[in-house]
């Protein structure tokens, strides 16, 4: 009776959104069959134009039937953005925890056992993320010293044992970890929580179309509201492959990242002065440091002038419009950017 009052406690539901992945979906499925520990239901939640995710999701089926895993296959007509799908995802679960992929992960065999067990041992916790195995060790001096160009700008950097949030809203990763350790975030290709987590706690929809900083927004809104809950657990490793397909015209994804960093600033940072200088501070330093990775890009030739020029102008007038709208995002609206997506 313990045994299964223990197994029922942590039954585990995987929801991952996707689209136009079927490549990338195929392998992360595989890793799922290859686990030690089963989930008990994987639900995709597809947002493609076309019927090749389905028709994968078929091909596979038996062989998670023959696993004892339900799969069930949910199609986003509305492509509005990956929170929208996530959330849909989470009305279809049944598991006592609801673990978010992205569809361009492959997990080790004891990814999901570790992520239970973490649970497990640590009773409070709220919401736990296993690691990103392929992040930077920082062993060239140009990385160490580009990381700490970040840093000293409060932009996202590697820290080693740490995963906060800055008084920017930007946040650091562990480039080195050996324990579990607390977070203050959880990384959106493999965030976990407890489903009484989320039964007032939604994915934000006003993130559309790539839903930028989803994750951040989700998993530092449940830090805040139950400090020292959230976990990154080293054992359960996960291979992200950050896919090229698919992804946003790069004009549309520099708006979207400017946009949605200001939103989260606003929305989730105490609005002290202090704060407020970081803020801009790291503004600055986000345009002058994406500066001297193009003027980088062209030394080396891997870029030509024209278009690095045209990136640097991009950069600067993603943040001369979020300035126009600045009232609005304050306010929490996005709709003067999101009825052009």
């Amino acid at each position: 009776m313990k045994q299964y009052s223990e197994h029922h406690e942590y039954e585990l539901s995987i929801i991952v959104p996707t689209y136009n992945r079927t490549k990338d979906l195929k392998d992360l499925l595989l890793s799922i069959l290859r686990q030690v520990k089963l989930p008990k239901e994987v639900v995709i939640v597809d947002d493609s134009e076309n019927f090749r995710t389905r028709d994968l999701i078929e091909q596979v089926l038996k062989h998670f039937s023959k696993k004892g895993i339900f799969l069930k296959y949910l199609h986003n007509p509305t492509r509005s953005s990956t929170s929208a799908s996530r959330n849909q995802g989470t009305m279809h679960t049944t598991g006592k925890v609801i673990l978010f992929l992205d569809d361009d992960v492959v997990l080790e065999k004891e990814y999901i056992e570790e992520i239970l067990k973490t649970y497990k041992n640590y009773p409070n916790a709220v919401g736990v993320q296993g690691y990103i195995i392929n992040i930077p060790k920082l062993e060239k001096f140009s990385l160490k010293l580009r990381n700490q160009l970040r840093k000293m700008f409060f932009l996202y950097c590697l820290e080693k044992d740490r995963c906060r949030v800055f008084p920017s809203g930007e946040n650091t990763y562990p480039n080195q970890v050996s324990k579990v350790i607390e977070c203050q975030w959880l990384a959106g290709c493999n965030q976990s929580f407890k489903f009484e987590a989320l039964r007032n706690n939604k994915f934000d929809e006003n993130l559309k179309r790539y839903s930028f900083l989803e994750d951040v927004e989700l998993s530092y809104k449940l830090f805040k509201k139950h400090p020292s809950s959230l976990y990154m657990t080293p054992y359960a490793k996960v291979f992200h492959k950050w896919s090229k397909v698919e992804r946003l015209p790069i004009e549309l994804l520099t708006y979207i990242q400017t946009i949605n960093r200001t939103y989260f600033f606003y929305k989730h940072i105490e609005q002290t002065l202090q704060n407020k200088i970081i803020f801009i501070w790291s503004s600055i330093g986000r345009i002058v440091f994406l500066s001297l990775i193009s003027v980088t890009r062209m030394l080396s030739l891997k870029r030509s002038l024209r278009s690095e020029i045209r990136y640097i102008r991009i950069v600067i007038k993603s943040y001369i419009y979020t300035l126009k709208h600045l009232k609005e995002i304050k306010m929490g609206n996005l709709e003067f950017f999101n009825k052009m997506l």
